[in-house]
């Protein structure tokens, strides 16, 4: 469980592969790290003994002044994958904080990444500002990655770290989207989605620089081909971009004129995958677009209709329920515009009839489309 000469090798050599190598969730299958976790946290769980005398173990070596500091750096990771058991016994818990301050706080300020890097990782649940530091000013991207997931974390779980983020919390978002675009780490994504939601008042002055931040990231990681290595670490990290400006669209949903300018952004995006057919942002990009529609229809949200319905033709029926909302609100809500020009009103009843008479698995997202559409046309 202590850092070694190849973590430190990749470290030097390729940082972002480092964070890679470390987040993915298909490495811990064959990690002897993550075996090495799992045996000492069920062997302490299942054992008083054993936690004892683990215990007693890692302070030895944290009290120890010319200890090896990636010895060191082993305790803390023994300590950190035991938080769990060790908040539970109260004989623990009420040491934890001169634990803290005596053998965590000192690594932030360590000249090695590594155990920055690691100081992070023990303190999701415990600190803030160090965090925070780490996370705006360390120069070492593996140390920025721990500290962004573990600031989420603490915000999430104590009110008043998220009142203290607050003030910070534009630098934060600035922080995370330039982490995001050079280590696509998908992990980062959904934390950067879960900040929005507790930040959305102070989001929403910069959610046009975000999107626009996040737009280019998502160009960048869609460059990979899908036979490159890492193409699907990037998939998932392209579809977790794509969420998060989702996110971003509920959060100003109520302010049009930022939700105008974000409109121009998403269709910029929209029409990449679709005129790529990269089909397995399909979900996604028409989950953008229905949120785009559902308070009004811009002429540019109009001419958006022509291309789904290419692709709808080029690519079955696959995808129609993911697209029966967007048409929905086609329907629905600028119902005179969809009157007036027949084009659009012949290319929504080609799908829904292409679909019918095609007898496939999608009935009841037909029959709802196709009865909307006749009710908004009977009511005119």
């Amino acid at each position: 469980m202590c850092y070694t000469d190849t973590d430190e090798e990749l470290w030097q050599e390729d940082p972002c592969e480092y964070i890679r190598m470390k987040f993915d969730v298909f490495e811990d299958f064959i990690s002897p790290t993550t075996a090495a976790q799992t045996l000492l946290f069920t062997a302490c769980s299942k054992r008083k003994e054993v936690l004892q005398k683990t215990m007693g173990f890692c302070y030895q070596i944290l009290t120890e002044p010319n200890a090896d500091p990636r010895k060191k750096d082993g305790a803390l990771h023994m300590i950190g994958s035991l938080a769990e058991i060790l908040l539970k016994r109260k004989i623990y818990k009420d040491q934890m904080e001169y634990m803290l301050q005596n053998h965590v706080f000192p690594p932030f300020s360590s000249e090695l990444g590594y155990m920055r890097a690691r100081a992070c990782w023990v303190l999701h649940y415990f600190s803030l500002e160090l965090t925070r530091r780490c996370l705006m000013d360390d120069r070492e991207m593996p140390v920025q990655v721990e500290a962004a997931i573990a600031l989420q974390v603490l915000i999430s779980n104590q009110e008043k770290a998220k009142e203290y983020v607050t003030p910070f919390i534009q630098p934060v978002m600035q922080a995370f989207l330039h982490i995001i675009r050079e280590t696509e780490n998908d992990d980062l994504t959904n934390v950067i989605q879960k900040m929005i939601c507790e930040h959305s008042e102070e989001v929403t002055p910069i959610a046009v620089e975000m999107t626009q931040h996040l737009a280019m990231t998502f160009n960048q990681v869609i460059q990979t081909g899908p036979d490159e290595e890492g193409s699907d670490d990037k998939a998932a990290t392209a579809m977790g971009i794509l969420n998060t400006i989702d996110t971003l669209l509920s959060v100003v949903e109520d302010h049009k004129e930022i939700t105008q300018q974000l409109e121009g952004i998403c269709l910029q995006v929209t029409g990449t995958v679709l005129q790529q057919h990269v089909l397995e942002f399909y979900e996604e990009i028409f989950s953008l677009a229905h949120s785009l529609t559902c308070q009004q229809v811009s002429p540019q949200m109009w001419q958006l209709l022509p291309l789904v319905f290419e692709v709808f033709q080029q690519d079955g029926f696959d995808y129609f329920t993911d697209t029966t909302p967007l048409l929905h609100n086609y329907v629905t809500v600028d119902t005179d515009v969809l009157l007036s020009n027949t084009k659009y009103l012949e290319m929504i009843y080609s799908m829904c009839k292409k679909v019918l008479t095609g007898l496939v698995l999608l009935l009841g997202a037909v029959p709802e489309l196709v009865h909307v559409t006749h009710s908004k046309l009977t009511d005119q």
